[in-house]
């Protein structure tokens, strides 16, 4: 039996076939989002001008002369240039001065956009006509005072110096934010690195004294709300004052779209994307084939949640699927950057995640470094093409228990 699966996010878009023995009992798990029907342009503008908690864009952008939107990286498979199109639209009609437009890749502690990956997220025309600026948390941030837990709140200062500032990015599942979007475009999206550092301090020392599977717990609100007050605070510190939120299917398609005031837009987002991005899977799996898609460049995320519906007994193997040929995102906080070194969420090579007997690596761009994301490279099998994980997977017999998710990064099991 033959699958096709999205592949090559900012890479074509090509989607990738596999094939599984016809005598295999497999699943494909895809969730409730794959189903939808993609909005309009029209559906998008009309979003735009019936916002949550805040006046129409068109209004807010009346009287305005500096504008910057926010937009995040490659490391997110958010269609940014359909909306970016209307946004400009919206505005110019609105008199704000093309001049005064910019768009800032708000990558808090990812390393910064080349004019390439600008392209691919905004389209050429966008680039050629409008300044496009890279978020430095080490430098030319402003601080505008503290949390309540004393962390200091240090912001972009060209973002600050705006008089109206929008941000565009999509509400998927996340393992400490419960879902990723609404404020976290601003933290840590524009903050320093000091206030990303004291913020995730906060959130891992409540999660490691929690107990829980981060993982497991994506999509739960109520496990992840040490890190998201502090978003929320900050936001509102920061006068940041319309966000555009995608609800999104393993295609990059918007499904949805909610948009307006930062924090009222996200919990709207939420309470219509919460079961959509769930999948169930009818049994513990032999073998997992783990798309990593929306999230191509960050597809731990996806590898550590197909694992969980391996069979807990006795384990099996994970297949993750991963065809981005610029490799996992550098990340100032997580990353290694030596031997011995690394980002201050940098806790060396690890190890595999829990019940994975063999971890293969379906990618014709293999590298070190981006291994290295996943766990200790030495624990990865590699594969440059289906015909070599299908050897790979030989010995599983008749009866195989496989599940397959459509992408798992942006997926949640229960």
């Amino acid at each position: 039996m033959n699958f096709q699966l999205s592949q090559n996010s900012w890479c074509g878009d090509t989607p990738v076939e596999i094939r599984l023995p016809e005598n295999w009992q497999v699943e494909y798990l895809a969730g409730k989002n794959d189903a939808l029907p993609e909005l309009t342009q029209q559906q998008i503008r009309d979003s735009l001008e019936n916002p949550v908690g805040t006046v129409p864009l068109s209004a807010l952008a009346k009287g305005k002369q500096d504008v910057c939107i926010l937009i995040d990286d490659v490391s997110r498979g958010t269609p940014t240039q359909p909306i970016s199109e209307i946004v400009l639209d919206i505005l110019l009609t609105a008199g704000v001065p093309k001049a005064g437009i910019r768009f800032i890749n708000a990558c808090g502690a990812h390393a910064a956009m080349n004019a390439r990956d600008f392209r691919e997220k905004l389209g050429p025309d966008i680039v050629r006509e409008y300044p496009t600026y890279n978020h430095n948390p080490y430098d030319n941030c402003k601080r505008i005072g503290e949390t309540s837990t004393g962390v200091p709140v240090e912001l972009n200062s060209d973002f600050l110096a705006c008089d109206l500032r929008i941000g565009i990015g999509s509400l998927v599942p996340h393992p400490v934010n419960g879902f990723g979007g609404g404020g976290k475009i601003i933290m840590p999206g524009v903050s320093s690195i000091e206030t990303i550092k004291g913020t995730h301090y906060d959130s891992i020392k409540a999660v490691m004294a929690s107990g829980k599977n981060p993982i497991a717990d994506a999509g739960k609100l109520d496990t992840s709300a040490v890190f998201r007050d502090q978003i929320e605070e900050i936001v509102r510190m920061s006068g940041f004052e319309f966000k555009i939120d995608c609800v999104v299917n393993s295609r990059k398609g918007i499904v949805g779209m909610f948009t307006g005031e930062p924090i009222a837009a996200y919990y709207a987002a939420y309470d219509y994307a919460k079961d959509l991005y769930t999948v169930h899977p009818s049994k513990p799996y032999d073998v997992v084939i783990a798309n990593a898609n929306f999230k191509g460049s960050e597809a731990t995320i996806g590898a550590s949640t197909a694992a969980l519906a391996l069979d807990p007994e006795k384990g099996g193997d994970l297949v993750v699927v991963n065809h981005v040929d610029f490799g996992q995102v550098v990340h100032f906080g997580s990353g290694a950057f030596g031997r011995n070194m690394g980002g201050f969420m940098w806790f060396g090579l690890g190890k595999k995640p829990k019940g994975v007997n063999r971890m293969i690596l379906y990618t014709p761009y293999q590298d070190w470094s981006s291994a290295a994301f996943y766990c200790d490279p030495a624990l990865i099998t590699w594969a440059s093409t289906w015909e070599e994980v299908e050897r790979l997977l030989a010995d599983h017999g008749r009866g195989t228990r496989c599940g397959v998710f459509a992408d798992a990064t942006i997926q949640i099991i229960r």
